[in-house]
């Protein structure tokens, strides 16, 4: 999957990357743009899955950017996100998928993934474990249980202990 996030605060920015980055187990490309118009600059239709617009940012706001890519890609997943509930009647007009409050929240992130639903989301869901490894659920084939150690069984052949 191929993420564009656009918003002109850098810890902003880098919050979703994370949120996203962990919900995806760290494979899908994410590219980020601190205005609307390097994220112009630089589009081209098809090259992105997803794109997160912040609203509030310098010249052209997120709404302004949305309505660029719709005139030009109706199928792109668009999300905003922004600190009030003031253009959640343009998102709706946009076809927006999703509208995020900030400041983000982990769980948020997942349920904006969750209505995207894309079989290339799904193929990268994951859970972390205690021990901080990712691991794909999809690529889970059985778990067993054996003297209080579980050992979960991949389909890359590879067992996580």
């Amino acid at each position: 999957m191929r993420v564009a996030l656009v918003d002109d605060n850098k810890n902003d920015l880098a919050l979703l990357h994370e949120y996203i980055s962990e919900q995806t187990a760290h494979s899908c490309q994410i590219d980020t743009f601190s205005s609307g118009e390097s994220f112009l600059s630089c589009w081209q239709m098809g090259a992105y899955d997803l794109v997160v617009l912040d609203i509030f940012m310098g010249k052209m706001t997120g709404i302004e950017v949305a309505e660029k890519l719709r005139e030009t890609d109706k199928s792109v997943h668009i999300a905003f996100g922004t600190s009030s509930n003031e253009f959640a009647s343009e998102s709706y007009d946009l076809n927006a998928c999703y509208y995020l409050c900030k400041p983000f929240q982990a769980d948020k992130v997942k349920a904006m993934l969750d209505r995207i639903g894309s079989d290339e989301i799904d193929r990268m869901r994951s859970v972390k474990l205690p021990d901080g490894q990712n691991v794909i659920l999809r690529n889970v084939i059985y778990i067993d249980c054996a003297s209080h150690i579980v050992t979960i069984h991949c389909t890359d052949g590879e067992s996580i202990v």
